[in-house]
């Protein structure tokens, strides 16, 4: 065998052995997917007038490096004449900017909670993939339904949000929240 095989065949081991996520610096494929939800979910949701885009949806992402990476590549998207904007954070003090905001389950449930109040009642569209987090109030929860990524809405949070969910969004929900407990 020859050196060049060797390192042919070891070349083609270790593909097949690392994820082509990381190979390739990529995000793994589940916050690709989340990415592209929220990017979808931006397109079947409406501000209030006092809270106006003004051709920029504003979204803050908190926790897990994989999440961000892949909600930064949203950044520069466009809708017709919407354009998305990705920001990392690390404190709920420019809320006010936002009007999307994704926390990951990486997050403590303290430090979740700790953004979910500050988002309550603000025209923010709440979103996170923590198990308790419609419950707990936020707006939009990724769940995991036979290995598919899915989602459900907390109706009540959305309305006191002062948000309007297309009913198309609300059709394709797993489960939709009417009342907080």
């Amino acid at each position: 065998m020859t050196w060049r095989f060797a390192a042919n065949a070891a070349a083609v081991l270790l593909a097949a052995v690392v994820p082509p996520s990381r190979a390739t610096s990529e995000p793994p494929i589940e916050y690709q997917v989340k990415a592209a939800y929220v990017a979808k979910f931006v397109r079947f949701a409406e501000w209030p007038e006092a809270h106006p885009t003004h051709g920029e949806i504003a979204v803050g992402v908190v926790g897990e490096n994989d999440f961000q990476q892949a909600m930064a590549r949203l950044e520069g998207q466009r809708f017709g004449d919407t354009r998305i904007s990705v920001r990392s954070l690390d404190s709920p003090r420019i809320l006010d900017q936002l009007h999307v905001l994704v926390v990951s389950s990486t997050q403590s449930s303290d430090e979740t909670a700790r953004y979910l109040r500050a988002a309550r009642d603000r025209p923010i569209l709440t979103i996170g993939d923590a198990p308790s987090f419609t419950e707990d109030g936020g707006i939009i929860q990724f769940v995991v339904v036979e290995e598919t990524i899915r989602f459900a809405i907390n109706v009540d949070a959305a309305q006191r949000a002062g948000l309007e969910l297309s009913s198309d969004l609300l059709r394709l929900a797993t489960n939709l929240r009417d009342r907080l407990h």
